[in-house]
């Protein structure tokens, strides 16, 4: 599949020589290995648009971290692609309701 061959290229480019690790793939870690988490942040929040090809990961990481660390948020945005944020700013649009979730989630926090 492309975005199979996409995403080998990707990760080479990420990793070069170095073998992945959790802190790489943090996929693959156990959620026990984020237990400890609290101690070095309060709050988490996720973000992924609902058309993304990351979207798998990002849904599998933060619901390990969320059943182990309850101030995790996972936001989906449906039909939103990774960086629609960025390109909200960039292209100058109209802020979505991404953007506006984000900023409110750390509005709070600040």
């Amino acid at each position: 599949m492309l975005v199979d061959v996409a995403e080998d290229r990707w990760a080479q480019a990420f990793l070069g020589p170095a073998p992945s690790d959790r802190y790489t793939e943090p996929a693959r870690a156990p959620k026990e290995w984020w237990t400890d988490l609290n101690r070095v942040v309060k709050d988490v929040y996720f973000w992924a648009g609902g058309g993304e090809v990351l979207l798998d990961g990002i849904r599998e990481v933060a619901e390990k971290m969320q059943s182990v660390h309850s101030s995790t948020v996972l936001d989906i945005s449906p039909r939103s692609g990774h960086e629609e944020m960025i390109f909200d700013v960039l292209l100058g649009y109209e802020k979505s309701a991404s953007t506006r979730n984000m900023e409110a989630w750390l509005g709070a926090r600040l």
